[in-house]
């Protein structure tokens, strides 16, 4: 079952909020992150996504100093409040990461509290619950010591390009890969869909489709694929990495 997320943040924020996509997409949500994107030069994109939508999208608002007195983040919230049509729901999660005023138009509903650092995996946990990402599926499409996240980097284009996977277990949730490196100094995060194919210890993963993450424009078809293996150990994958070009590159992903 995959949710819709749109990720409302300042600027200032973007650490905070590049960890929250990346965790959230590894979970199988569709997630749209970028407070330019979510301005008002940008409202017939939004008008678009929304469309393609069947029915649920969550507005998860990050909350600190930086967002709180915001009037750019209320327009925004706003907007996207007003897309809501007979069928459609849309639904309010506030992120807290920073000691703040909550806005008046987010009185009384539940939010997620991050203040804590070191409570991050247990509160995303609950986030995950309540999205309903935590019980998708109707039943295992990969056997136990496949499924998870998994973290590698390889070299692609003559650079070193980190990234995480997640081989899902369920056949709603697709398998996806985020890749991070850096383009003229600045991040970039692509989301990678998997089709994913087994046989004993051996892995092929062929990505489809792919997607800037930080700016949730699609771009097209990737016909990347990896033919892996599992190590001795359990906890490797190990094998070759061939681009849409024929070029192949040595790979390793381990356990996260």
């Amino acid at each position: 079952m995959s949710q819709t997320v749109f990720l409302i943040h300042d600027v200032k924020d973007k650490p905070f909020a590049r960890q929250m996509a990346i965790a959230l997409s590894l979970a199988g949500a569709t997630v749209w992150l970028d407070e330019a994107e979510l301005g008002d030069a940008s409202n017939a994109l939004i008008k678009d996504v929304f469309k393609a939508v069947l029915d649920h999208v969550y507005l998860a608002v990050i909350l600190s100093p930086n967002s709180a007195g915001s009037e750019s983040l209320r327009r925004q919230v706003a907007f996207l409040l007003k897309q809501q049509v007979p069928g459609f729901a849309i639904t309010l999660l506030p992120l807290l990461i920073k000691d703040c005023p909550i806005p008046a138009f987010m009185a009384g509903k539940r939010f997620a509290d991050f203040r804590k650092p070191e409570g991050f995996a247990i509160m995303l946990k609950k986030v995950l619950i309540f999205l309903g990402l935590e019980s998708a599926g109707i039943g295992p499409l990969l056997p136990a010591d496949l499924t998870g996240t998994w973290q590698g980097a390889w070299v692609w284009c003559g650079r070193q390009r980190d990234a995480d996977m997640f081989l899902s277990s369920w056949p709603t949730i697709p398998s996806r890969m985020i890749i991070r490196y850096l383009k003229s100094g600045v991040l970039t995060i692509v989301e990678q869909e998997l089709d994913v194919l087994f046989s004993g210890n051996g892995v092929k993963l062929i990505g489809t489709r792919y997607r800037l993450l930080e700016r949730g424009i699609s771009l097209g078809w990737n016909l990347d694929r990896f033919n892996l293996s599992i190590g001795e150990s359990g906890k490797t994958l190990e094998g070759i990495f061939t681009d849409k070009k024929g070029i192949q590159s040595s790979l390793l992903f381990k356990r996260a």
